[in-house]
């Protein structure tokens, strides 16, 4: 709030991605490595919010879900406590 520009331009992509003006593109190509480094950056930056568009509903829950089918064992530790993992509740509001 407050800034005309982004902290942060990136996106983690599998494969290849066309160049992207002003954000940096970081490519994977296998998943696991994908989540990987994504968990990282976020623990790095360490945000105090992480939104978007559906994000509760669905972007956590499923990359949660990929960690776990990749069997990441490390994966889900990602929140600001650092050695308690990340875990998708179903609620109903």
């Amino acid at each position: 709030m407050g800034q005309e520009e982004p902290y942060v331009r990136n996106i983690f992509v599998l494969d290849t991605c066309a160049p992207i003006v002003g954000t940096q593109v970081f490519t994977f190509k296998k998943e696991a490595d994908l989540l990987v480094a994504w968990r990282e950056f976020v623990r790095l930056v360490d945000p105090d919010i992480l939104t978007g568009y559906n994000i509760i509903n669905f972007d956590i829950p499923y990359i949660v879900s990929r960690g776990e089918a990749l069997q990441i064992p490390t994966f889900p530790y990602f929140g600001r406590v650092k050695d308690i993992p990340t875990r998708v509740r179903e609620t109903m509001v």
